[in-house]
């Protein structure tokens, strides 16, 4: 009896171990993830990723979409975007920190761009409001160029798609 309940008790034990060395595995594997999200980083810069604009016409506004991603150790701000023949004046909009429910984006005199992260703007969250445009933007019509502005990064100039929703819901 004494020897059943030890191979009970070691099979037990066994078991216990294959459990601790499955979830030290899988902890392993997101550790092993969140390393390779951060490595996607542009290694000690920023980068604007997927930038787009939907259809205006001519005198309209068209709002700016991107992914900012941060690969440098310290975070920086978007600014905005220079002012352009394309365009009168651009404007930040978001979420207020406290948004709650069916808030609104507001304007903003900036955007902070944390480290090691991404930051993307959609619709109904942020974005950039280009407002007078001096031309008219169809949709895969040819690509809009922008100028964005950081504090610490300076200027980026961007190709932005022409489209009526994000890359990420057309593929």
């Amino acid at each position: 009896m004494l020897s059943l309940f030890h191979s009970t008790h070691l099979d037990g034990l066994t078991a216990l171990l294959a459990i601790a060395v499955l979830l030290g595995a899988c902890q392993s594997d997101t550790t092993e993830g969140d390393q390779q999200d951060k490595m996607m980083l542009p290694e000690g810069k920023l980068a604007v990723e997927d930038p787009w604009v939907r259809p205006a016409s001519r005198g309209d506004s068209t709002t700016l979409y991107m992914t900012v991603a941060n690969g440098k150790s310290t975070a920086d701000t978007l600014l905005g975007a220079q002012q352009a023949p394309a365009y009168d004046s651009v404007q930040i909009f978001a979420l207020p920190d406290t948004a709650e429910g069916m808030a609104q984006a507001q304007p903003v005199d900036s955007l902070i761009i944390p480290a090691k992260t991404r930051v993307t703007l959609v619709p109904d969250s942020a974005y950039l409001m280009l407002d007078g445009l001096g031309q008219s933007l169809k949709e895969g019509g040819e690509p809009f160029l922008v100028t964005v502005e950081f504090a610490q990064s300076g200027l980026q100039q961007v190709q932005a798609s022409v489209r009526t929703s994000p890359p990420s819901e057309e593929q």
